[in-house]
């Protein structure tokens, strides 16, 4: 049991992952020599630990609650209810962020997740798996920490994968969309987080009602606006949302997929004009190529040239709303023509800085001294 406490705290205080991993291996290792009563004994001491106020010791817990799933696996099922206990009333509590740090919370739902997967459906048999992911809205609107919001989703995510989609209500399905789809528009969204919230959004989308249905698609194509508009040298909210549109288009039905085409053809038809991505590029072809074989050739030309009027009309009102501006409000008129010749001599430089570095560090050389010279005046 000693080497049991000194392996549990060096893995969960180990700097490097790798040397972490190792030591994990050799815990695994050690139960794996030892009979059925000393892994009781070693769940029992891992109980302690996770009821305790020290979330260091919690950590440990879990970590080595990890291993022992490994060697136990399906052995380890009615055990999995007290675990789940301990690591609800720690991590889904309302003080949640006052009791313990970024990395307690993600070593912990991750650590859960894990356990589920090796230990497969049969422990959850005496879960409230739903209440479990109702209490789990905090964790997933933690915005300020990816590593939180990825952990959340996927535990979220092995929970359902031991569900049928008819023993999740549709209010539940609702929630948990909305929450994957904020991941989908955080400013700082990675590849990790989209394919999750992609795959858990994949699966609830069965038991979403129409109306909802839209809703959610509405959130999905705000994620690509947003990126056009706020994040024109990023492309992967895109590359996500596209891929998510994608495989919603496969799995739905005629309906939701007149959703889909009605709200995100003007995108996909803006990327096909476009080069600026070749990854965005060759994705936006495969998926047209899809939605031109499920609906036809014909009715693929009538909504893309739908969207290209619809495009073209757009830029004419504006031109147009730019013209009446400059009789009505000649002021405003020349302001906007200010802000858009500055915004074009911003892009100028940032592609001239790109194409000659040194030009970036010289201007703030540069600046850095007349900022010294006005101090010393």
């Amino acid at each position: 049991m000693l080497c049991v406490v000194k392996m549990g705290a060096a893995m969960m205080n180990e700097e490097s992952p790798k040397v972490a991993h190792h030591i994990g291996l050799a815990l695994r290792h050690l139960l794996e020599t030892v009979g059925v009563a000393q892994r009781q004994e070693t769940f029992e001491v891992i109980c302690q630990w996770l009821e305790t106020e020290d979330e260091n010791a919690r950590a440990v817990g879990i970590q080595t609650a990890v291993q022992l799933s490994y060697v136990e696996k399906e052995a380890m099922a009615p055990k999995v209810k007290e675990i789940m206990k301990h690591v609800k009333g720690a991590v889904l509590d309302e003080e949640v962020f006052e009791k313990n740090s970024e990395t307690t919370i993600t070593v912990s739902l991750n650590g859960l997740a894990r356990i589920i997967s090796n230990v497969g459906k049969t422990g959850l048999e005496h879960v409230d798996v739903i209440e479990f992911i109702r209490s789990s809205e905090e964790l997933c609107k933690c915005e300020e920490s990816l590593g939180i919001m990825l952990a959340s989703s996927t535990l979220i995510g092995q929970m359902l994968s031991h569900l049928e989609p008819e023993q999740v209500p549709e209010d539940v399905a609702k929630e948990v969309c909305y929450w994957m789809s904020r991941h989908l528009r955080h400013e700082k969204m990675d590849t990790a987080i989209g394919e999750q919230a992609s795959k858990n959004i994949v699966y609830l989308t069965k038991r979403m009602s129409l109306e909802v249905y839209k809703v959610l698609i509405g959130y999905i194509a705000a994620a690509c606006r947003y990126e056009i508009k706020h994040q024109v040298k990023q492309f992967i909210k895109r590359i996500n949302c596209f891929k998510l549109i994608a495989a919603l288009f496969v799995t739905g039905d005629s309906e939701k997929n007149e959703v889909v085409l009605d709200t995100f053809m003007p995108l996909l038809v803006r990327e096909l004009k476009t080069t600026s991505d070749e990854e965005l590029s060759k994705l936006t072809q495969e998926v047209c190529a899809l939605v031109k074989k499920r609906i036809g050739e014909e009715e693929y030309g009538i909504r893309v040239a739908k969207c290209q009027k619809n495009a073209a009309e757009k830029i004419s009102d504006r031109k147009r709303k730019i013209r009446e501006l400059a009789v009505t409000a000649p002021d405003d008129a020349a302001e906007l023509r200010r802000k858009k010749n500055k915004k074009k001599t911003e892009m100028r430089k940032r592609k001239l800085d790109e194409m000659k570095p040194y030009r970036a560090v010289k201007r703030r050389a540069t600046e850095k001294r007349k900022a010294q010279e006005n101090e010393d005046d």
